[in-house]
């Protein structure tokens, strides 16, 4: 009954993190020149890679816009993601 418990859980937390994700997608999406949404790209990209749908997460990291506070660390992160 707890692993019944525990499974359902997770399967929340899950759920949790792709509105999350899709909230971040949304604001990147309809405000792009926002200073949250250039880093929030950052997050967006950071999502897929926890899916391991590396290859997603490489576009989305190549999307963060350079005056971006985390753009190195987001060009690093892109070319990581074609290697993992």
């Amino acid at each position: 009954m707890v692993s019944g418990i525990s499974a359902a859980i997770g399967m929340e937390k899950s759920f949790e993190k792709d509105q999350v994700q899709k909230n971040l997608q949304h604001l990147t999406k309809n405000w792009p020149g926002d200073p949250n949404a250039k880093n929030a790209q950052f997050l967006v990209a950071e999502g897929f890679s926890a899916k391991g749908d590396f290859e997603k997460a490489a576009e989305e990291f190549l999307k963060v816009q350079e005056d971006a506070n985390l753009f190195e660390q987001a060009m690093v992160m892109g070319g990581k993601s074609y290697y993992d």
